[in-house]
């Protein structure tokens, strides 16, 4: 389940341009584990009863992909496309928004999910050089 979410790095980029939305799951990051980031399941925005206290203090918001497109979608006109190559192995990745060139990217050599995350990081890129 847990490459369902977005990696706990971008989910901290993320969180600093803004993303601020209730979650199926939440990184929380235990200082015993030397901040080794775990993804646990429950809405991070629910947390209130005392014994999540310490949970709360230690924790981000963790977006699916799916949730963090539509994020990036609705607030910045950003789509994405994937799409696999056909004579090579790998994918095209593209970034679109009104009014400004499309990114391509012909990602070889890898999976739908490495390309996804391509995706995502680029939209961060381009979100925080604007």
């Amino acid at each position: 389940m847990e490459k369902e979410f977005v990696p706990y790095e971008q989910a901290l980029l993320l969180k600093e341009l803004g993303f601020d939305e209730p979650c199926l799951g939440y990184w929380f990051t235990n200082p015993q584990k030397k901040y080794i980031p775990e993804i646990c399941q429950g809405s991070w925005n629910n947390m209130t009863s005392q014994e999540n206290i310490k949970t709360l203090y230690y924790g981000i918001s963790g977006p699916t992909f799916s949730q963090a497109f539509r994020w990036f979608r609705e607030k910045y006109e950003y789509e994405i496309s994937i799409h696999k190559l056909i004579e090579e192995d790998g994918y095209m990745a593209s970034i679109g928004w009104e009014g400004v060139k499309d990114i391509m990217e012909q990602v070889e050599g890898t999976t739908y999910e490495e390309a996804e995350l391509f995706c995502l990081q680029q939209m961060i890129i381009l979100c925080k050089q604007n």
